[in-house]
């Protein structure tokens, strides 16, 4: 609309494995959009960069590379940015809304996921294939955390069961100043 500031709009995916990710999510939803007038941005999480080993990161990782992404945005742009977050994509866009809560107008989420605070521990990796009830592989852990296998005693002394319920994401939503689209 007339005098209105154009809008930026940073999409974050879900929990996908394939390399160049980025490509098929700017391919649906980026370009979809941009017809629609919108600038859209896609990045690719470490993790799938081509050369990357998946299982070398996790979701802390993610949120990471999410928060570096959402900061140069504001930090480089002077127009308001939407964030959009599919199930993964949801959780950490959640995080960067709730941290970036003055650069970010809008938060859509799609099928978002929660996490309890434990999973994005630093230090904690994706679980490979085969991996999640194995308790002596550090890799398998993320798998029992959030398929809520965690039994009292396991990582390390943790007491717990707990799960999704308890993730802080619900408290963090909570701080956010944005239009939000669940």
């Amino acid at each position: 609309r007339e005098g209105e500031l154009p809008h930026e709009i940073l999409i974050i995916y879900g929990g996908a494995r394939q390399k160049d990710f980025r490509k098929i999510v700017a391919a649906s939803w980026g370009e979809r959009l941009a017809k629609l007038g919108h600038r859209t941005h896609c990045f690719d999480f470490q993790d799938n960069v081509p050369g990357n080993n998946f299982y070398n990161f996790g979701l802390y990782d993610r949120l990471m590379d999410s928060l570096d992404v959402a900061s140069y945005m504001h930090r480089s742009l002077s127009c308001p940015l939407t964030l959009i977050g599919v199930s993964m994509g949801g959780f950490l866009a959640t995080e960067v809304a709730a941290q970036f809560w003055t650069g970010i107008s809008n938060l859509i989420l799609v099928a978002p996921a929660a996490y309890h605070d434990q999973a994005v521990r630093p230090g904690l990796k994706f679980s490979p294939p085969g991996t999640g009830e194995d308790n002596t592989n550090p890799a398998g852990k993320f798998t029992r955390i959030i398929k809520g296998y965690v039994e009292d005693g396991d990582l390390n002394g943790l007491h717990l069961p707990w799960g999704w319920k308890e993730s802080s994401v619900f408290s963090h939503a909570l701080r956010i100043n944005a239009s939000t689209l669940i």
